[in-house]
């Protein structure tokens, strides 16, 4: 039986109201909107909520002039009138009461998509902290006869604020996008005190304090040891992160300086004065000359003032 024909028999009328009409005038109301034009009539419930103000201010005014005794309302009115506030109780009711289709329930969509991001933001040393808002409570979707299924968009991020796709590939198919936040936090390298531009980095000058990394942008050191040497390119407050852009790595070899030019293998080893053609960092390879044969050749930079080439 539908919910139109219930309403009627349910509902007292009076016997000049026409249960047919009524009926006929609710199963317009429900019936599904066949074009764009319809679907937007359909959407205005501030219209719908309006009229209906409209015909409660009507029917309060109507029931004032028929006690004075200075208005008769007419048959065609009075049914007009509560058609009206028939419909808006019919369009007021929740969607899932006009539905027998079951919902999808919105917990189990939520859980999905913070699973998939979990799994996503792996190979850090401590797991992420996913949190999800609650979905749009006007959303409303068929229950999925097969388990949810969830993807992530082309080039997503593992963490911070993601978007995680939930599909459901069953009998009546769907598919939305949940924005979640995807939290890190761990250990990362700040500055101990402040520290003023042209600091060469000591361990005194840093330590240690947990940041969520997901908030973080660029390259960021997490052990002392990774900047300890370095010399700072600007100021840092303390308590600020260090990032590799705050630093530059201190030359220990400068050009035109002097240097030993050192040549080893496992059974000679060998000394050569000489001078540096361009400046480097340990590790790095520069050019020297050999004051002696005036050969330039690369090497590597192993200590301040020493350099290292191959035999």
């Amino acid at each position: 039986m539908s919910l139109s024909r219930i309403i009627a028999i349910v509902l007292p009328l009076p016997n000049q109201i026409s249960h047919a009409r009524l009926t006929a005038s609710i199963d317009n109301a429900l019936e599904p909107p066949r074009n764009k034009e319809a679907v937007n009539r359909s959407n205005s419930i501030g219209m719908q909520i309006a009229r209906v103000l409209w015909t409660l201010v009507c029917v309060k005014k109507t029931a004032q002039n028929q006690l004075n005794g200075t208005m008769k309302i007419n048959r065609l009115k009075t049914e007009d009138l509560l058609i009206n506030a028939v419909l808006f109780l019919v369009l007021v009711l929740p969607v899932s009461a006009l539905s027998s289709d079951p919902i999808q329930p919105h917990k189990s969509i939520l859980d999905a998509a913070r699973n998939h991001a979990k799994n996503n933001a792996t190979g850090y040393s401590v797991p992420p902290v996913v949190t999800a808002n609650r979905l749009d409570s006007r959303l409303r979707l068929s229950k999925c006869s097969q388990p949810l299924e969830t993807f992530s968009p082309p080039a997503g991020r593992k963490l911070g604020r993601v978007t995680v796709g939930v599909r459901c590939s069953g009998s009546k198919p769907w598919s939305l996008y949940v924005p979640v936040m995807v939290s890190l936090v761990t250990d990362v390298i700040v500055a101990a005190d402040n520290l003023a531009r042209g600091t060469v980095l000591s361990s005194s000058d840093l330590m240690l304090k947990k940041k969520d990394i997901a908030r973080l942008r660029g390259h960021f050191f997490k052990q002392p040891a990774e900047a300890v040497g370095m010399v700072l390119k600007r100021s840092l407050q303390q308590g600020q992160v260090l990032h590799s852009q705050h630093t530059v790595t201190q030359k220990t070899v400068k050009k035109g300086s002097k240097v030993i030019i050192l040549a080893r293998s496992s059974k000679i080893e060998v000394r050569m004065p000489g001078k540096a053609l361009s400046s480097g960092a340990t590790g790095e390879r520069i050019k020297v000359r050999n004051i002696h044969s005036k050969k330039e050749v690369e090497a590597t930079v192993i200590s301040p003032g020493v350099v290292r080439v191959a035999l």
